[in-house]
């Protein structure tokens, strides 16, 4: 018995400035999406061989990050469909991969480093009021 051996992508959605207001999508409307573009990339033979290991294993719709799974051998099909993508419903946006792995917990791991400094930009760029009270509901920053 052989292991199966995959990959995952961390990714964020960025909308462009001038797009008007975001719906709500879920897991399944984006790996929709996502092996639309893999089509529209590398045609039949890449959804073909992507689709039976494609799953998107995590979407948040507030920071619009993504956790991505495939196969290992196939990584680069969907590495450069994900960096082509330019619509998402009908809006213009760009896909941006910040951490590739191959376990999910890395993945996770990387989230909560980037969004901890991502959390630390925003607090030292925000009033002292507001930087007093945000440290003192969230915890570890």
């Amino acid at each position: 018995m052989v292991r199966f051996k995959s990959r995952y992508f961390l990714a964020s959605i960025n909308l462009e400035k001038s797009a008007a207001p975001w719906k709500e999508i879920n897991q399944k409307f984006l790996k929709k999406e996502l092996l639309t573009e893999v089509r529209h990339q590398h045609g039949d033979f890449g959804v073909g061989s992507v689709q039976a290991s494609f799953a998107v294993k995590y979407y948040c719709d507030t920071t619009k990050h993504c956790i991505v799974r495939c196969a290992r051998e196939f990584q680069g099909i969907v590495r450069t469909s994900l960096q082509r993508v330019n619509r998402v419903q009908e809006y213009p946006c760009s896909i941006r991969i910040h951490h590739e792995a191959g376990t999910i917990r890395s993945c996770q791991k990387a989230l909560v480093k980037h969004n901890k400094k991502h959390l630390r930009y925003l607090l030292a760029n925000c009033k002292p009021s507001e930087r007093s009270q945000i440290q003192s509901s969230v915890p570890l920053v």
